[in-house]
């Protein structure tokens, strides 16, 4: 029992000191970024930090609360993450998520919830700004042995130029972008009644 005490106390420990550490980046990323960064508004600006930051100490919540299974379930997540943005913008876009009952280790749900974070950001702020009902976006998350296939689409009519998006600097592409980097992954955008983004990876 002292062992399992032990080891638990020990990666609460390892993950809200990995926890402080990627805040820290981020908010250095966002510092580095403001010159050249299309958000000037410094409200904007720190809702931004601080839904990323809140997005954060949900994934510390979901390692408190599954400590003996050491997994969350996507769905669950993604939903209290979606919800928890929705109320922070005053919004109710429609999520529909698709996962077949996936459950993922502590670290790939803290990266896959931050990528979900900022495209549903994005999505509240460029694709959805006025109230439709038709508002909508699914989520979908497969796994297939140890390969995993992440798909986001927004359903909208705006039209969007691919080839800005996969060169934007905005801070929140460039965070999934580099999260995708360091998953050894792959990011892909399409076009097909709103906006598709794609992502691929192997643990």
């Amino acid at each position: 029992m002292e062992v399992f005490v032990e080891r638990n106390q020990e990666l609460l420990h390892h993950r809200i000191k990995n926890s402080l550490n990627t805040i820290s980046s981020i908010l250095g990323l966002q510092i580095n970024s403001l010159d050249s960064s299309i958000e000037k508004d410094p409200k904007e600006i720190l809702k931004n930090s601080k839904r990323r930051i809140e997005t954060i100490a949900m994934n510390h919540d979901s390692l408190c609360n599954n400590l003996e299974m050491g997994r969350v379930e996507f769905k669950q997540y993604v939903k209290d993450l979606t919800d928890m943005i929705n109320d922070s913008y005053g919004r109710n876009i429609s999520v529909e998520i698709d996962s077949h009952n996936i459950f993922l280790s502590m670290d790939m749900m803290f990266f896959v919830g931050l990528i979900v974070g900022e495209l549903f950001t994005n999505s509240i702020k460029y694709a959805f700004k006025n109230d439709m009902s038709s508002d909508q976006v699914i989520i979908s998350f497969s796994k297939d042995n140890n390969r995993f296939l992440f798909v986001y689409h927004e359903y909208c009519d705006k039209k969007i130029d691919i080839k800005k998006i996969l060169e934007s600097q905005a801070l929140g592409l460039r965070l999934v972008k580099l999260i995708v980097k360091q998953l050894d992954g792959t990011f892909e955008v399409a076009q097909d009644n709103g906006l598709i983004f794609t992502i691929e990876f192997h643990i």
